[in-house]
């Protein structure tokens, strides 16, 4: 079969990369729940990353 083109191995392996959609927010959580809504293009993976604060006794 052979292998593509210089240049289409370097467009390739660019589209291969992830890209952030938006800036990381900050969220509050309110008697325990949170709900998150957001939109992902066609075949996007979505990363949350989730922290729990310590709370000082």
């Amino acid at each position: 079969m052979g292998s593509p083109p210089a240049g289409q191995v370097a467009e390739l392996e660019k589209a291969g990369q992830l890209q952030r959609l938006a800036a990381p927010k900050r969220r509050r959580v309110n008697q325990g729940e949170r709900f998150l809504d957001f939109s992902l293009p066609r075949q996007g993976v979505f990363w949350l990353k989730l922290t729990r604060k310590s709370i000082a006794p």
